[in-house]
């Protein structure tokens, strides 16, 4: 039979499956969201007919309908009521006593979720009418009412004990009266071994004596409870000693004039880790992208891992001739920088087994949970290497690669202190995840270094090569000089002899000096810095100039070259004329070059 029931709270599709006689379960406003199997038998209620219909309005005649409201509204609003005997009349019409108990769910805001009604069928003690009779009446519903607070106790227990939060229940001196199962689970030990005992047993000692002043505060404050959230986190201490983080709800009830406290917890360690570990990842991210310096980028990579993860780390990288080197190794404590010192500067034999000898020699991540003198014998190369190992005294290490587009480029090194808890697979699979970062953050810093040595290589390139072309190019010009005072006079164009082979010379090495000034403002050009130096040319003029420079290249194809007259009326143009000139001598150039001989 399809109930209907709301998911929360969780627990009340259970009770009602259990519950054999008739039941009814209201909301808030009295709207009836569940009627059970044991109402249809008895009464030939149907579910789909009476969901959504009040409860004064459904279940009973009119007559009745006000009192029924009164009575519901006095146990929604958390009044004391005895179980009250209600005349029921069946589909059929016949009228039937039922003995009704009721219970009120609250939410997490305290208010009445659902009302709960569970019945008893009285009405086949109507005929008994002597006293004897009616004695036995008044003892049958006392047992009826007896019966239904032991089985609803029951299912109330079973689903205590079922429940996978933490219930613990304690006296006012804090001794443990309720102990779950899981409490055993969550702390670790039997109920056997908690009851009675004070409830320090299942805390740190340094929040004892706080805890104790907290649940009292509580016990002195009109609210019957605290839900999980509007306590701060907690800790609980499991029975081998390890503590974790909680949270908790608490509940004050008076049972037969005695206050009891009852809490539910849950342990949150793991969501915790899970907090930290993304939000040490995040911080890892902005730190490696702080900078592209790769010193910077290789200690930032190693201080992520201090603290949370280790206590000591390092990185080795290999460099492009294939040697390894430790470039970074730091500890957390300041008082063992020389230990830290110690290990970066240590030389090594790499084919021996070592600290990241596994990610070098196998290519593959390494976890040693327990580290034992036979391990450190093992990795110490040399007395002197095995006394540091010793001084280090780590109680658990792990090394990953540094991985980067798709190689191994280096190993994280991490190790923790003796002591700690030990490095687990989930420590193994967050360093994992750092040293690929890591990784791409230490390829990027050492691409961005070797880009500026190429290009500081480059412009002490250039300055050298203008140096060296600026001495003999002058040369040409004093020769050129000394040519041309010897001569009556310079002719142009492609007739003139040697007066013009020698005009062509120096248009070449005119040019040849424009091209070396034009190689040194080549660092202004990159950093933007570039001047053009623009005013109002004409433009003919630069044509000739570049038809000259070219035509003794011509003539060696016999390349006809041919231009605007002199007097065409070309407008004047505002630009730099020597950038100008350059670009049409690239493009005659090119057009000499790939010209067949003879064309023009």
């Amino acid at each position: 039979m399809t109930t209907g029931l709301p998911s929360d709270p969780e627990l009340l599709p259970t009770i009602l499956r259990i519950l054999e006689g008739p039941v009814v379960l209201a909301d808030g406003s009295g709207a009836i969201v569940h009627v059970n199997e044991g109402a249809r038998k008895l009464l030939g209620w149907d579910a789909d007919v009476l969901r959504g219909r009040k409860v004064w309005d459904a279940l009973v005649r009119p007559s009745r309908g006000p009192a029924l409201e009164d009575l519901f509204q006095r146990v929604r609003s958390g009044e004391s009521t005895e179980p009250v005997e209600l005349t029921m009349a069946t589909v059929s019409g016949e009228e039937r006593s039922i003995l009704w108990t009721y219970s009120v769910i609250r939410g997490r805001s305290e208010e009445a979720r659902f009302v709960l009604a569970t019945g008893t069928d009285v009405s086949r003690l109507r005929s008994l009418e002597d006293d004897a009779r009616r004695r036995e009446v008044a003892e049958a519903r006392r047992q009826a009412r007896e019966e239904a607070l032991r089985v609803t106790s029951q299912k109330y227990a079973g689903i205590i004990e079922i429940a996978s939060e933490a219930i613990i229940s304690i006296d006012p001196e804090h001794r443990i009266r309720m102990f779950n199962h899981g409490a055993e689970e969550v702390f670790g030990y039997s109920a056997e071994e908690v009851l009675g005992e004070p409830l320090e047993l299942l805390l740190p000692p340094e929040s004892r004596g706080a805890h104790r002043g907290h649940v009292e505060t509580f016990g002195a404050s009109p609210g019957p409870s605290r839900r999980m959230g509007e306590r701060r986190q907690i800790a609980g201490m499991r029975k081998g000693g390890e503590r974790f983080p909680a949270e908790a709800s608490i509940l004050k009830l008076d049972v037969e004039g005695e206050r009891l406290y009852t809490v539910v917890l849950r342990d949150v360690g793991e969501r915790v880790r899970q907090e930290a570990r993304q939000n040490l990842l995040s911080e890892v991210g902005r730190e490696l992208q702080r900078s592209l310096d790769y010193k910077t980028t290789l200690r930032n990579a190693v201080e992520s891992t201090l603290g949370h993860l280790a206590d000591f780390s390092f990185i080795d990288v290999e460099e492009e001739d294939g040697s390894i080197r430790r470039l970074q190794a730091l500890h957390r404590d300041p008082r063992q920088a020389e230990l830290a010192r110690n290990f970066l500067n240590r030389e090594l034999d790499r084919s021996r087994p070592h600290l990241v000898g596994s990610v070098f020699l196998e290519d593959r991540s390494e976890l040693v949970r327990e580290v034992t003198p036979e391990v450190l014998d093992r990795l110490g190369q040399n007395p002197d290497h095995r006394t540091a190992l010793g001084q280090l005294d780590p109680g658990s290490f792990l090394s990953v690669p540094l991985k980067a587009r798709g190689r191994t480029i280096g190993a994280l090194f991490c190790a923790r202190e003796r002591g700690r808890p030990p490095l687990d697979e989930e420590d193994l699979a967050l360093a994992e995840e750092l040293g690929r970062r890591a990784g791409t953050a230490v390829d990027n810093a050492r691409l961005y270094r070797d880009a500026r040595r190429a290009i500081e290589a480059r412009d002490d390139v250039l300055s050298v090569v203008s140096h060296d072309l600026g001495n003999p190019l002058q040369a040409i010009f004093i020769g050129l000089e000394a040519l041309e005072r010897t001569r009556p006079g310079r002719a142009e164009g492609r007739g003139g002899g040697e007066e013009y082979y020698l005009s062509a010379i120096r248009r070449s090495a005119d040019t040849m000096q424009r091209l070396i000034q034009d190689l040194l403002e080549v660092r202004r050009l990159e950093a933007g810095h570039l001047q053009l130096e623009r005013h109002s040319v004409s433009v003919s003029p630069l044509i000739r100039e570049a038809l000259q420079g070219m035509d003794p290249l011509a003539r060696v194809k016999e390349i006809a070259l041919s231009a605007p007259q002199e007097d065409t009326d070309l407008p004047r143009v505002f630009a730099d004329g020597d950038r100008i000139q350059q670009v049409l001598s690239n493009l005659l150039g090119n057009a000499v070059k790939h010209t067949p001989e003879g064309g023009r």
